[in-house]
């Protein structure tokens, strides 16, 4: 049975979770596909997220991960942003359709 030096076995561990850390990375990054085009839509108004967040009285930070897709407002969220950018609510949202 051969024998393994220590070195070695740390190589495979460090090797192994390298693996790992860019396997977890890779999942989070294909879960960060853009939803919501709120960004997009803010910028052809020529509104920041400030004043989103002013408007809905919600906290900036709230209005700016909606805007980088970090997390998505809720159906009652979407359609009071709508309704405060005077547009329909599919244009905040990408299609499934290619």
């Amino acid at each position: 049975m051969p024998t393994h030096h220590p070195r070695d076995i740390i190589k495979k561990i460090d090797f192994n979770q390298n693996k790992l850390i860019y396997l977890h990375e890779m999942l989070i990054n294909m879960s960060k596909k853009p939803i919501n085009r709120l960004k997009a839509v803010l910028a052809e108004q020529n509104k920041t997220n400030k004043w989103l967040s002013e408007q809905l009285q919600k906290n900036e930070t709230t209005v700016s991960r909606w805007c980088t897709n970090e997390v998505q407002p809720s159906m009652e969220n979407l359609v009071l942003i709508a309704e405060t950018l005077g547009v329909d609510v599919k244009e905040l949202i990408y299609s499934t359709k290619k």
